[in-house]
């Protein structure tokens, strides 16, 4: 159970709600009663809270996603210590990731316009943490929350869960410790290799694509022998352009590079995979979203969205029809 309960006031801020728990810690709702601020209260499980190593990281994991304002990350407002350790961060009103692919998927793919808008911010939030030297190491469905604020889908992206964040000035990571989500962590998480760089978030979400582009994994993260074989590089999964998804060859060659065993046969980092897919914007100090899509499927891939013309639009003194009428109405003039 959380150590806080709707009602109850962490520092300016009412607990309104539960929002979902984890296996260390809790999220609330909570509300300021001054100013009508929304928020959400990250707390650890009471277990949890009282032990200072385990707070000492907790509150590391707030001043890491404190330190990176983008769009497309859960911004982090504050901290605080007393009276439990607790990280007051941005409320987003949309489910995660992870949500979406077992509630409204149903084991269907995802249309390739709706993967790459997912696909296409989360990598530049990404960028811009790997040009600030930072490797997530934990990204997967439930670690994206999908803003859905004014009705947008499939809802902009945010990362957060910064938990197992490596600062890459800081040295290696000398704990023996398998850390991430199989079979989105990396091969070399895998495998206990300290030194993890932006390589391992890019093979994250390369098989975070395949796995929406094609409604199921690869492996069963269950099965140890399959995911030795998939971290191995004895075992590969499909290119995606042989599975008839509408992919073309430039974004199914870029996922199979991301999905490489050798981290130094992907791409380096994610501004090298948005360039790799063919998506422009991609300098990885860039705080903005933009940037656009240059693959060719088809607009009105999403229902709702009808087509539009490419290139500038012309006037009727360029159009062929309009000297068609002029010289017929000409030809009746002089007769």
């Amino acid at each position: 159970m959380s150590v806080l309960s709707s009602g109850d006031r962490l520092g300016d801020y009412r607990i309104e709600s539960p929002i979902g728990a984890g296996g260390m810690g809790a999220v609330h709702k909570a509300i300021h009663p001054k100013t009508g601020q929304v928020i959400a209260v990250k707390v650890l499980h009471p277990q949890f809270a009282n032990n200072p190593r385990v707070a000492k990281a907790f509150l590391n994991e707030a001043w890491s996603q404190y330190n990176l304002p983008h769009p497309n990350i859960v911004r982090v407002h504050g901290f605080l210590e007393q009276p439990v350790p607790a990280i007051l961060m941005e409320y987003v009103e949309g489910p995660t990731l992870e949500t979406v692919i077992r509630q409204e998927m149903n084991g269907a793919p995802m249309s390739p316009h709706e993967v790459f808008a997912i696909i296409g911010p989360l990598l530049r939030g990404l960028a811009y943490c790997h040009g600030r030297k930072v490797v997530h190491r934990d990204i997967k469905p439930g670690n994206i929350l999908l803003n859905r604020a004014k009705g947008a889908r499939p809802g902009r992206p945010k990362l957060t869960d910064f938990g197992l964040v490596r600062i890459l000035d800081e040295g290696s990571d000398a704990r023996r410790v398998r850390m991430g989500t199989p079979p989105y962590m990396a091969p070399e998480q895998y495998r206990f290799v300290q030194d993890v760089g932006p390589e391992a978030d890019v093979f994250s979400v390369g098989m975070l694509m395949w796995r929406l582009l094609t409604g199921y994994l690869p492996v069963d993260p269950r099965d140890e022998s399959s995911l030795e074989a998939l971290y191995s590089g004895n075992s590969r999964p499909r290119d995606l352009k042989d599975m008839g998804l509408g992919v073309n060859n430039q974004v199914s060659d870029a996922v199979k590079a991301a999905l490489r065993a050798d981290p130094r046969r992907r791409p380096r980092d994610a501004g090298a995979f948005l360039e790799a897919l063919g998506i422009s914007g991609a300098n990885s100090s860039s705080y903005e979203e933009g940037g656009t899509l240059n693959t060719p499927f088809p607009e009105n891939d999403i229902e709702g969205v009808p087509p539009h013309t490419s290139g500038e639009m012309k006037s009727p003194f360029q159009q062929s029809w309009f000297w068609v009428v002029i010289g017929l109405v000409a030809l009746w003039a002089i007769f």
